[in-house]
């Protein structure tokens, strides 16, 4: 992943971009590396991001949202480490997109994703959807906000996705 910074040009004709560090996660944590990044920001410069990792059972890896910050708007970036809650265990996710929201009515961070009760190695199940508080200071979901969005009714595939969403803020 890498984040770039674009400013207009004088007279506002183009962008001029300025590109930061990468920002990786290697074969011995993920197989494939990381994607999708989600960014919020943590005021000023600061921003933190999670990543969409893929697991694989040959190697004896799970699937898991990836997280780091940056303290100079996305230029660098911190060492990867497992999403978690503030509880330090960890959130479970298969490799699939989450985003993050910032409630104007709340005013905390939130994040959407696949939270699953335990660790798979791949991209499925991405049911149910849920939504979490982040804590901006640790860095981590609230455990005890956990919320359902969309879990897989009664009847439907086992590969059925909540995922690849949309969301909007009904002010």
């Amino acid at each position: 992943v890498i984040c770039a910074r674009g400013t207009w040009n004088e007279d506002r004709s183009a962008f001029s971009w300025k590109f930061g560090s990468y920002f990786e996660v290697g074969p011995d944590k993920a197989t494939s590396g990381c994607c999708e990044p989600s960014i919020t920001s943590l005021g000023g410069d600061r921003l933190s991001m999670t990543t969409r990792c893929q697991g694989g059972a040959p190697q004896g890896l799970y699937s898991t949202r990836y997280s780091s910050a940056s303290e100079d708007g996305g230029m660098t970036w911190s060492d990867p480490e497992p999403l978690l809650y503030d509880d330090g265990s960890p959130v479970w996710t298969p490799a699939s997109v989450s985003a993050f929201y910032d409630s104007s009515k709340t005013g905390k961070a939130y994040w959407i994703g696949n939270i699953l009760d335990g660790p798979v190695h791949g991209q499925v199940p991405r049911y149910p959807l849920n939504f979490a508080e982040f804590d901006p200071g640790r860095r981590c979901l609230v455990k005890a906000s956990v919320r359902l969005i969309q879990d897989r009714p009664e009847g439907a595939h086992e590969h059925v996705r909540y995922t690849n969403f949309g969301w909007y803020e009904d002010r």
